[in-house]
């Protein structure tokens, strides 16, 4: 097992493919020391599904709750395929995953993924789907649905700032520190594009596809609908309770604008000109 530290989330992890995290979770690894979590993946032949009533069915999972931990069974054709067994106090935490699947390092990476951003929420750490991007050591959120453009905006804005890098590509994490701070981690999707650096964030830009680039700010009320959209919402009351702070000072404090895009450096250069970075 080797140790991480996260925007400041020091957990031990210890994976089973490295496919995704070659290249890409070095820059995180600290000394082995005393952390209050641990990550791991066991391979099995079988998974069992705990005797007694589920706490609730949700699409293809079932949650089981005991006095110590939760499980969460998922499964594929009525049959158990994957196992996530977390204790309440999220001090250990164990994927376990049939070794028959097919695609067991993309599953482990995705579903590490998961695990971890809820681990950020037991630590009122929120992710929004989107890119972020440094700008003028700042930090600029694209959010969006799949499809909408994000990789092709970042890709244009290069052309206009060669120094911009990808704080992460997929899940950007949102905390406080006096002001909003985006930190990247090594779960970024298939790109495995993120860097371990933290960065005050100037402002969100939510993308949708449009026959011209036109870009508004929005307001408050509007603010909550498209954050609500795009951010990781848990299951738990108490994760929600934890978040909350960032969440309301995201909506008070920082600039949100959407942006109906086409896929051309003038839908880069106007969302440049309009958030004013």
């Amino acid at each position: 097992m080797k140790y991480y530290n996260v925007n400041c989330v020091k957990f031990g992890f210890s994976y089973e493919f490295s496919d995704f995290f070659i290249d890409n979770i070095e820059q995180y690894e600290i000394p082995k020391c005393e952390v209050n979590h641990h990550i791991k993946t066991v391979l099995l032949d079988t998974i069992e599904v705990p005797k007694g009533s589920t706490l609730y069915n949700l699409n293809n999972r079932a949650i089981f709750q005991t006095d110590s931990k939760e499980i969460v069974i998922v499964f594929s054709d009525n049959k158990p395929v994957l196992k996530i067994e977390k204790s309440n106090d999220y001090k250990e935490i164990t994927l376990y995953l049939m070794k028959t699947m097919s695609g067991l390092a993309e599953i482990e990476y995705v579903y590490t993924g998961i695990i971890f951003m809820e681990l950020c929420l037991y630590h009122g750490i929120q992710s929004i789907h989107g890119s972020a991007i440094t700008c003028n050591e700042q930090a600029v959120i694209f959010s969006g649905p799949s499809g909408v453009g994000k990789s092709t905006l970042v890709s244009n804005w290069k052309r206009l700032d060669s120094s911009i890098q990808i704080i992460n590509d997929d899940k950007p994490l949102l905390s406080i520190n006096h002001d909003i701070q985006v930190s990247g981690s090594p779960w970024s999707g298939k790109t495995k594009m993120n860097k371990n650096i933290t960065l005050p964030l100037h402002s969100i830009v939510f993308l949708e596809q449009g026959l011209s680039n036109q870009v508004r700010q929005l307001s408050n009320p509007e603010k909550v609908l498209f954050v609500m959209k795009n951010i990781n919402r848990p299951r738990q009351d108490d994760l929600w309770n934890k978040t909350q702070e960032v969440l309301e000072k995201l909506i008070d404090e920082i600039p949100m604008y959407l942006a109906s895009i086409t896929n051309s450096i003038e839908a880069a250069m106007s969302i440049k000109e309009k958030i004013g970075v």
